[in-house]
Formats: structure tokens, sequence, C-alpha cells
């Protein structure tokens, strides 16, 4: 397998003269193995020069602009060898970006920068040996880590961009800062087997914080897939990110100002938490943003996207709150009778404002109340406030009784809220264990697939011997799991139709 310290894909060694005439043609490097795609790729450049404005009878160039048109790239027809290629690579970046993130027992070292905005940040070092001293001093490292309150399911639908509601919600929490983005080859879509896989090649431009650099463009390798840490016995979910070069992608520096950076073992993981009701996430990212931007701009850039993973959680809970009934002008109580915030008892007065929580009714101060952005009765964008137990409720999925204009609770038939008693209380992930499918044979370990799970109840404990079969970095094998759960059971029958016919033989 071709190491991902480096671009593993690689487009023809093509470049373009100032007429715009291609100096070489298609073909394979020298050396590399595998450092080229098939010639069918590189004859395509030429078409996607023309595009970005690269005219063969001119020195000039037609001056760029963002959105790119769905068209812009002229992506050809992959062949099956291809496509089978970079599948492999997707699964493979997968299983390095949840080894290199790991704040213990991985490869990394990993020092802590700041804790802003609910996420802790943290600078790495290399410490593998696998990169040159170049390739260390090119890159940055930086990891954020927080508690978001969802499911893996609900995290993995998040990023499961097919509706324009979950287009605008992901622009407006870990996408703040993209400027467009294109999906250039589709390999791989969830099916019922496996609904939370998928791979895809794409293309991105980022927004740049700082008008002392411009922005950057990336084309990269996309997989979402599940997979079990053996360190903590714990489903996960991953979407991994890996920069590749390919020749109908080349880089648009000079149509339309953007430096193609590149993206190493990188993208968002999440496991199931201890706590309650959360899952640990965690955003990592391994990034050259090329050019000659200074460090501290290149921490810049990394820590504003890295800090986004937080909005993911406040996304969940302004879901919920946008499914729940809240209190209208009409039926909120009188605060002024109140003289003392109803959740810390702090005596209102000139710093101490009187607030009314738009769920509950109660009257609560400032920092007891949270604000959200919601679409309020369909009159468009308005502020609510939430008092901190509602917020708390929104956040585990739980209700909390309404009050009305006279401080009465509201009965439950008209709210739609629900009596919880503390047994009902669960976890937002199945703790068990499950059993594995089998679906290829005879693959190499590292290439399969990473994890396709089928909602069977088992324990931990129970499933102990499929958790044997690991790869170095202690992230289970799931398709060699799969296929030694298929001899077990093959195993088994032949036990049972042994033990019969000697219980026979026996009686007889």
């Amino acid at each position: 397998m071709t190491s991902l310290g480096s671009d593993p894909v690689r487009g023809s060694a093509h470049s373009t003269s100032r007429s715009g005439r291609s100096n070489r043609s298609g073909r394979s490097g020298r050396g590399s193995g595998r450092n080229d795609l098939d010639s069918s790729l590189a004859n395509s450049t030429n078409c996607a020069n023309l595009r970005h404005g690269y005219n063969s009878s001119s020195n000039g160039y037609i001056a760029g602009k963002l959105p790119l048109p769905d068209d812009f790239f002229p992506v050809p027809q992959l062949s099956n060898k291809e496509k089978k290629y970079l599948l492999g690579l997707a699964k493979h970046a997968c299983k390095e970006v949840v080894y290199y993130s790991r704040q213990n027992d991985g490869p990394m070292k990993w020092l802590h920068l700041s804790s802003e905005d609910g996420v802790d940040v943290f600078q790495g070092v290399d410490n593998s040996g696998t990169g040159s001293q170049q390739d260390a001093k090119a890159l940055t490292y930086l990891r954020g880590s927080c508690k978001i309150h969802a499911t893996i399911d609900e995290i993995s639908d998040f990023f499961k961009l097919d509706t324009s509601e979950k287009l605008s919600g992901f622009a407006q929490t870990v996408g703040k800062d993209l400027l467009d983005q294109k999906t250039l080859v589709t390999l791989a879509t969830p099916t019922p087997d496996n609904p939370k896989h998928y791979v895809a090649v794409k293309w991105t431009a980022v927004e740049s914080p700082s008008k002392l650099a411009r922005h950057r463009d990336f084309c990269y390798i996309e997989c979402h897939d599940e997979f079990i840490d053996t360190n903590t016995k714990r489903r996960g979910w991953v979407r991994s990110i890996h920069s590749i070069r390919l020749p109908f992608c080349p880089p648009l520096n000079r149509s339309h100002g953007l430096v193609r950076g590149s993206f190493y073992r990188s993208g968002y993981i999440f496991t199931e938490s201890a706590e309650k009701g959360c899952v640990d996430a965690v955003h990592t990212l391994h990034v050259d943003i090329k050019g000659n931007a200074p460090n501290w701009l290149k921490i810049m850039i990394m820590k504003r996207r890295i800090k986004n993973i937080a909005q993911v959680d406040r996304h969940f809970q302004l879901q919920r709150l946008t499914q729940e009934r809240l209190l209208g002008d009409l039926e909120l109580p009188a605060k002024e009778r109140v003289s003392r915030c109803e959740l810390c008892e702090t005596r209102f007065g000139l710093f101490h404002r009187r607030r009314l929580c738009r769920k509950c009714g109660k009257v609560v101060c400032n920092p007891c109340g949270n604000e959200f952005l919601l679409d309020y009765a369909g009159a468009g964008p308005k502020k609510v406030r939430i008092c901190l137990d509602c917020s708390e409720s929104v956040m585990y999925g739980l209700s909390v009784p309404m009050m009305d204009a006279g401080g009465q609770i509201i009965e439950e038939e008209h709210t739609g809220a629900k009596k919880i008693e503390d047994g009902d209380i669960h976890p937002a992930y199945d703790e068990s264990m499950i059993i594995l499918e089998n679906q290829h044979n005879g693959a190499k370990k590292y290439d399969e697939s990473m994890i396709i799970l089928e909602n069977r109840h088992n324990s931990v404990d129970d499933n102990e011997y499929y958790l044997d079969n690991e790869d170095g970095n202690g992230i289970a094998d799931m398709e060699a799991a799969k296929r030694m759960n298929r001899e077990f059971e093959e195993m088994l029958k032949k036990t049972k139709y042994l033990w019969r016919s000697t219980t026979r033989a026996y009686i007889s």
C-alpha cells in the first residue's frame, strides 16, 4: 500500500507553457509504481486547462469566480481498476485518521494549546518517524476535542449531505469557511446493509481568515465508515479526508487565485462516550497549506476550523428545540413579580436583569439561560432564551413541563411532553457489541472495509473473540472479524453435528 505520508495518487507529470500547450503527455511516472492513474484521466488535463481559461492562442487567462459551475471539472469515466485503487486508498486513510487522532497510545504527541468555546485544542508532533524533516516543517498538526450530545446514528446522518436542510446545517457549523465544494466522483454510497459507508472524490475552496493570505483549495478523497476501537471496545464513526492529485482537477492558482493545499490523515472521529447521551468528538487536521504563509497564520486558519466542531452540538440542540413547542408571547408569565432567579436564586437588580425561558416560562438571570436563533412560529429567525435546565433537557432529549401565565403546569396532552422516569433514561448509544456479517473473502487485511455492522445485541464479553484480530494500531479489522465469525459458526455447526452423531451412537 502506498504510504499516506505523501500524495499517493498523482496525475500525469504535466506542465503547461505560457501558450497553454502541454509539454508532456499523460504517461505513467517513473519508479513510482502507482503514481499516475490511467492515461484516460491524464488526457483530460488539456480540456481542464481550456475550461480554466488557458488558451493556446493567447497568453492571458479568464478571471475566475466562485462558486464554480457544476460541470467545471471534466471528469472522465473511471475504470474498475482505478475505482478499486481509490476505494482501497480511502479505507486505508480511514484507519490512519483514527490511529493518528489518538491522544494516547498513538504516534502523535499532543501538546495542549487552549480551551476555547468548549473545545480543547492541541498541537501535535509526529513521533512515528515516517516522514522527512522537510515534511515535518511543512505540515501543521492540530487536534480539537469536545463532547457532543448526540448518537452515532445522528452524527453520521448529519454528514450525509443529501438534502438542502443538511447542506444548510453543515454550512452553518463545520462548513462556515467553505467558499465552494464539488463532488467529482462518487465511489461508494450507503446501502441497507452498510448505511454509514460513503466514498467520494471532492474539490473544495476554503476562505482565508486573513487578507494577508490567499484562499486555499483542496482536492481530496472523502470516506465515511464505522469502526471499533479495541482499546476502549466502543463503536465509532469516522469521516476521513486525504488529498490526492488528479489530472482533471489541476490547481486553480492562475485562473482563480487559489493556492492548492494538502490534507493528510485529517477528519472527524466520533466514538461512543462513557458519559450518558454523548459521543466523544475529535477533529484532527494534518495540513500543508502551501504558499509562504507564516506559521502563526497557519495555526489561525486551522484553529478556526477546529473550533467549528463545537457548533455541531449546538446544531443538534437547535434541531431538537424546533421540534418542540415553545411558549408564545401571550403564554409567558409576568416576570416583574419574581424577585430572584428561579434557578440560582440571585436577586434581580440593575446588574441582574430578568429573562423569561420560552420553553418552561421560568424567570431567570442572564447566566442561567442560553440564547438560540430559531425560526420561531414561522416568523423568520428570532432570538429566544432557554434556561439552563431546559437546555440540558434538549441536550439529552428529555421533556420539561411548561408553565402558563398563571404559573401552572400545562397539561401534557397539550404540549406533547412525556413523563420520564429515571429507569427510562438510557445512553444515547447501544452499549452492546455487534456480530459482524461476512462480505469479502481473501482480501488483504489492511485494505479491507473497516466496519459493516449488523444490529444484533450481544455483550462485549461474549464477543471478545471478534476483537482479537486487529492491526498494529489497535483498530479492529472488521472484515477479518466477520470471516472469523463465519468460520466460528461453521465450526459450531460441525461440532453440533458431531455431538448428535456421537450421542446417537452411544444410545444405540
